[in-house]
C-alpha cells in the first residue's frame, strides 16, 4: 500500500466530501494497519461519504473485519453523513460515547448481523433516513417503527 501512503500524504485540502477504498485480502487480522490507515485518512479529512469494500479471498462466511477504535472516537466522526461497509463488522456499543449525529445513510453488504446488534445499531444515529443490508445473514426479524 505504499502508492496509497504516499498519495495521501500529498493531499493537502482539510475537508473531502467522499473517500472510496477496495481492496481483496486473504486470511483476515482483525487491526490490520493498512486499513486503519485507510480510514483514518478519510476520517482525518471530515468525510461526509465513506465507503471501504473488502473482497475477501476465503471460504469462510463469518469472516470479518472489525472497525478500528478510532472510528468512533475521532471528533470528525459527526461530518460523516453516509457509510458503506462491505465484509465489516460495526460495534452497536462502541467503546465511546460519540453519536453519529449526521449519519443519514448506513449500508451494510456481505456481512452477518443478528436482530439485537441491529436494534442497538439503529439507536445510535438519530437522525437516519436510509438504511440498507444486502446480503444479510442471521438476520430472523426485521421490524421497522417511525417515530413522528
Amino acid at each position: 500500500m505504499y502508492f496509497h501512503t504516499h498519495t495521501w500524504a500529498q493531499h493537502q485540502t482539510p475537508k473531502l466530501h467522499k473517500f472510496s477504498f477496495q481492496f481483496s485480502t486473504g486470511p483476515l487480522r482483525d487491526h490490520d494497519p493498512d486499513v486503519q490507515h485507510c480510514i483514518e485518512f478519510a476520517i482525518s479529512r471530515q468525510v461526509q461519504i465513506l465507503s471501504v469494500s473488502a473482497h475477501l479471498c476465503t471460504a469462510v462466511l463469518e469472516q470479518h473485519y472489525v472497525l478500528p477504535n478510532m472510528f468512533y472516537s475521532h471528533d470528525n466522526v459527526r461530518s460523516l453523513e453516509q457509510v458503506s461497509l462491505k465484509c465489516f463488522l460495526f460495534n452497536p456499543n462502541p467503546p465511546y460515547d460519540l453519536p453519529f449525529a449526521s449519519l443519514k445513510t448506513l449500508c451494510f453488504f456481505d456481512r452477518a448481523i443478528d436482530d439485537e446488534t441491529l436494534k442497538a445499531l439503529v439507536s445510535k444515529f438519530p437522525v437516519l433516513e436510509g438504511f440498507t443490508i444486502d446480503r444479510r445473514h442471521r438476520l430472523r426479524n426485521f421490524k421497522v417503527c417511525v417515530k413522528v
